[in-house]
């Protein structure tokens, strides 16, 4: 059993279809409410964020 890093709720690895691989470790979730809220980054302590590339303006 896993705990699901938004609702805090335990889940079995075996039988969930959400999941979501994330720099080498997997994170499983209970639902795809859950999975989405911590894809998007809205989870407190197991945020996840993605660093975008930085924009520049070469058009001066």
């Amino acid at each position: 059993m896993q705990k699901d890093p938004v609702c805090g709720m335990m889940v079995d690895e075996r039988k969930t279809k959400f999941q979501s691989i994330y720099q080498g470790k997997t994170f499983y979730f209970c639902s795809s409410v859950c999975k989405t809220t911590w894809i998007l980054g809205g989870s407190d302590g197991s945020r996840v964020t993605l660093d975008p590339e930085p924009v520049t303006n070469n058009d001066q």
